[in-house]
């Protein structure tokens, strides 16, 4: 909508404030690098047949 001077009139811009708009969250990548290296871990053991090795 414009107006008489020319100007256009979208409503007041106080809500979209540049502080309301939150950034997308990053991947933690602590904890997924220590859920694969537990997982590896398990892994690496399933192969070894540790529990047979302390019979």
């Amino acid at each position: 909508m414009t107006s008489k001077l020319g100007y256009s009139h979208s409503g007041p811009k106080s809500s979209l404030r540049p502080s309301d708009i939150r950034e997308p969250r990053q991947p933690d990548w602590l904890l997924i690098l220590m859920v694969s290296f537990f997982v590896l871990t398990l892994l690496i053991a399933w192969l070894v047949d540790i529990p047979a090795l302390l019979r």
